[in-house]
C-alpha cells in the first residue's frame, strides 16, 4: 500500500485514541483508499507545520504541547472536517510508517472537545489546608 494514503488517517490523530476492534481487512483497504484523498489539501502539509507533529514517524499521539499548536491552527481545524466529512470507519487502524494503532472516528470527533478543554490531558488542583490546629 502507498505511505502517503496511510500519512492521510495520521492527519486525524489529534485526539487520544479510545479502544475498538480492529478494522478489518476489507474496512482498512477502503479507509486507505478514502482517506488518500486528503493528500492534495494544502490543510495536510499545513496542519503538521503548524502544529510541529508528522505522525510519519510518531509512534504516538501528539503531546500536550502539539496540541495546543493544533487547536490555534485553522490548517488542522480544516483538515479534521474533512477527514470526518469522508466518514471513515469506526475501528483501529494501524499506521504502518509508526505503527501506532488509532480510531479515526474517535479521533475526528474528539477534537473540539480536546481543543475546548485546553489540550490538556492533566489537571492541577491546590495543596489542601491544614485541618489540625498547631500546638501552642
Amino acid at each position: 500500500m502507498n505511505t502517503k494514503t496511510f500519512l492521510a488517517i495520521a492527519a486525524a490523530a489529534f485526539v487520544g485514541s479510545a479502544a475498538a476492534e480492529t478494522c478489518s481487512t476489507a474496512d482498512q483497504t477502503t479507509a486507505y483508499s478514502t482517506l488518500a484523498s486528503v493528500l492534495t489539501l494544502s490543510s495536510f502539509q499545513g496542519c503538521a507545520d503548524d502544529s510541529g507533529f508528522s505522525l510519519l514517524y510518531s509512534t504516538s499521539l501528539p503531546d500536550d504541547a502539539q496540541y495546543v499548536k493544533m487547536c490555534a491552527s485553522d490548517n488542522c481545524k480544516s483538515l479534521i472536517e474533512s477527514v470526518a466529512g469522508l466518514n471513515p470507519p469506526n475501528c483501529d487502524l494501524t499506521v504502518p510508517t509508526s505503527g501506532l494503532v488509532l480510531n479515526v472516528v474517535d479521533l475526528t470527533s474528539g477534537f473540539s472537545a480536546k481543543c475546548s478543554s485546553g489540550a490538556s490531558s492533566t489537571t492541577t488542583t491546590e495543596a489542601p489546608a491544614a485541618t489540625t490546629a498547631a500546638p501552642t
